[in-house]
């Protein structure tokens, strides 16, 4: 995965990759974002923290990471998210077409 970023241009600092204990530090969040964004392709609307929750539980995410207080928090920037990395997605299709 860190050399996938550095390909990508995320690096960690010192331009170097990213290490693998940040990766895991973001773990969690990704795994939120991922059932956030599963659930927006599902059902057409965006999940609230609560239906996040559930679905994580499901999935058998659970624990301190995946509280709906913390979910919550996390909601406001999922938008922004998924706009970047459609953004960023484009923008590769671009350049892999030439």
């Amino acid at each position: 995965m860190s050399e996938f970023l550095t390909y990508r241009g995320f690096t960690g600092r010192g331009g170097g990759p990213v290490s693998p204990s940040t990766l895991r530090r973001y773990l969690p969040e990704f795994r939120a974002y991922a059932a956030w964004q599963h659930i927006l392709e599902d059902q057409g609307k965006e999940p609230t923290a609560d239906e996040l929750a559930l679905v994580l539980a499901e999935r058998g995410n659970s624990g301190a990471a995946y509280t709906v207080a913390k979910l919550q928090r996390l909601l406001d920037d999922f938008p922004r998210r998924r706009a970047a990395l459609a953004s960023d997605w484009a923008d590769s299709s671009l350049t892999t077409q030439e």
